[in-house]
């Protein structure tokens, strides 16, 4: 979920694990961080290996060579998840690898719902431009206009439009020091986390400069439900996931019985082992979604074909680069990074957003313009899956 605003970190994903690289203290802290440190990340297969798949029918051409792909990074121990891509709306590969469950030894499928981290955030600030194309909230809103109580003159400062775009400068809650060993296993109040932040001093003028924090995605969770009188998990499904029957796709609450859920785990020097745990709530509307590669297939289809949105703008104004972030993902628009990437010697348009959270990693490209999508989700927090997912979409655009 989180990639604080540290020169060290703009270099990798934006997400939790950053902030996992700066809990100290406790033995499940330091284990996290040793296995998602990208140049310390020991990319090791379990002792015992996973369980055979079923074997795949014969592929040939751009499937082939995706598979080929795939099954180097699984063969290296490097993913343990499920992988889609498509083209013009068809899938033209997808495939499983590893365990959803290592312990009763459940295979992951293509079906398999797995938490998608930072990739939460796309939905979050879909959710937002859609109340504001209902008149709601306002772009130029500032917080105190819906959280009252939010302390000056940070609250006064600081719009919607900034949360959105990360340029706001509130201080990433994340990296408060012993968050990992104090707050991140208890349950939080959404005023209770936001108290976690508030007060602090702004880490630059508002709307100066791109700085990633996950505390602008938690207000933007809290006014949410100040203004829809809901909760975020009630506000995201009743208005954004079930209108647009996005049915695998929802807020990861632990407590429920749910149907092909993944385990999460993280690579070690020893081997794979559980994750540690996170409270839900801790993570809120930064990043705590589960979803599948199929329903993440869906919501890029409703996006391509303008069914998110009632008003055109809303789209043109989320994949907007509003800042730009200094890194090779791009600029950031609403949830997203937008950017040129170099695929089959040729800049094409990318609109992305992966993430990390204890036990899972996620990758997330859209190609809009040629209506291409890769999708890779991986439940051992693996810190190769942005190469993977990369690696993938720079086959659709091969020559050859």
């Amino acid at each position: 979920m989180v990639l604080p605003a540290t020169r060290t970190v703009r270099t990798r994903m934006a997400d939790w694990r950053v902030g996992v690289l700066r809990g100290r203290a406790s033995r499940a802290s330091r284990a996290l961080a040793a296995c998602t440190a990208l140049t310390a990340c020991a990319s090791r297969v379990a002792s015992r290996p996973s369980p055979p798949q079923p074997q795949a029918p014969a592929l040939s051409g751009v499937a082939a060579r995706l598979d080929s792909v795939v099954q180097a990074y699984a063969a290296a121990g490097d993913l343990s998840g499920a992988v889609l891509v498509a083209d013009h709306g068809q899938v033209v590969y997808e495939r499983a690898v590893g365990e959803a469950n290592r312990e009763l030894h459940v295979p992951n499928s293509v079906a398999t719902r797995f938490r998608i981290a930072s990739t939460t955030k796309q939905f979050t600030a879909a959710l937002v431009l859609r109340l504001v194309e209902q008149g709601k909230l306002r772009l130029d809103g500032r917080i105190v206009d819906y959280l009252p109580d939010y302390p000056r003159p940070q609250g006064e400062r600081v719009t919607l439009h900034q949360l959105l775009s990360h340029t706001a400068g509130l201080p990433d809650y994340p990296r408060l020091p012993r968050f990992y060993d104090d707050r991140a296993t208890r349950a939080h109040t959404t005023a209770e986390l936001v108290a976690l932040f508030d007060s602090l001093p702004l880490t630059h003028e508002p709307g100066a400069r791109w700085d990633y924090s996950n505390s602008h995605y938690v207000v933007l969770g809290a006014v949410i439900e100040r203004v829809t009188g809901e909760s975020y998990a009630t506000a995201l499904r009743t208005r954004l996931l079930e209108p647009l029957g996005l049915r695998e796709t929802a807020y990861d609450d632990p407590l429920p019985v749910v149907e092909g859920r993944a385990a999460g785990y993280v690579r070690t020097p020893d081997g794979i082992v559980n994750a540690p745990y996170i409270d839900p709530s801790v993570v809120f509307a930064a990043g705590m979604l589960r979803s599948t590669t199929h329903d993440l297939l869906r919501w890029a289809g409703l996006l391509r074909e303008g069914r998110v949105f009632r008003d055109s703008a809303s789209a043109a104004a989320m994949f907007k680069a509003h800042a730009d972030t200094g890194l090779p993902l791009g600029g950031y628009g609403y949830g997203v990074f937008v950017g040129t990437q170099t695929l089959g010697g040729r800049a094409v348009r990318v609109v992305q957003h992966g993430g990390t959270i204890h036990g899972f990693a996620a990758g997330f490209w859209r190609m809009p313009d040629e209506d291409r999508v890769v999708v890779v989700l991986d439940n051992t927090m693996n810190p190769k899956v942005p190469a993977l997912t990369a690696a993938l979409a720079g086959v659709l655009y091969d020559p050859r």
